[in-house]
């Protein structure tokens, strides 16, 4: 066992050490925008989680800050498809997270956290907005594109996987189980990984069509 005080000195050691990294291996802003996010977690999520459900929201914005601390590292700037892919991961967390919470909604009650299934009984705000913010997702992977940031196999690919976690949403609305959460919440495992491997083969796949367009140029 770790009691609260290691865990506590542990944590702010590890969040020192991150901070440092990034300030001097990086970017001063991408150390500010980590900076926030171990702000928003530890002193606005975790004291929300026993108080409102609406916590899932608060901990789905620190969970789309990454890419922006990646973006700022690598470039010193955010462009658009870093805030798109930002948004793609925000969102991407809300029907992710609900699945879980629907099926251990007990346990998540035992423990004192306030989780949108323990307190919508019948399940049926929950599964609305699983499937709500699920088709958020299509355009969004199309705006990637639209703004230039990936190409047209991410598009569709992406569009695709929008659709997949939509249908499953829509399988947990009609039939609100334990089964249908499981079956949505190995959708959305499924779904962030391969899309994140399509974004890297589409931006490899334009950098090697821009090395021969380049090289018949010449």
């Amino acid at each position: 066992h770790i009691s609260a005080v290691h865990g506590f000195v542990f944590g702010m050691l590890l969040a020192y050490i991150g901070v440092a990294i990034l300030s001097f291996g990086a970017t001063i802003m991408a150390a500010g925008i980590a900076l926030l996010t171990i702000f928003i977690y530890v002193l606005v999520y975790t004291p929300l989680k026993p108080i409102t459900s609406f916590n899932t929201l608060v901990g789905a914005i620190v969970g789309g800050l990454p890419p922006l601390i990646g973006a700022v590292a690598a470039s010193g700037t955010i462009g658009p498809g870093d805030w798109i892919l930002a948004g793609i991961l925000f969102i991407w967390q809300i029907p992710h997270f609900l699945a879980l919470a629907w099926m251990y909604k007990d346990d998540y009650a035992l423990g004192g956290f306030v989780m949108l299934p323990s307190v919508d009984e019948s399940g049926e705000l929950t599964a609305r907005v699983s499937v709500m913010t699920s088709m958020c997702l299509i355009p969004l992977a199309l705006m990637m594109t639209i703004v230039d940031a990936t190409g047209l196999l991410f598009a569709i690919i992406g569009a695709i996987l929008g659709v997949y976690m939509t249908m499953k949403s829509i399988t947990f609305w009609r039939t609100r189980n334990r089964n249908t959460a499981r079956s949505l919440f190995f959708a959305s495992i499924i779904y962030l990984p391969l899309l994140l491997a399509i974004m890297l083969l589409d931006r490899q796949t334009i950098h090697w069509i821009e090395i021969g367009l380049d090289h018949a140029g010449r």
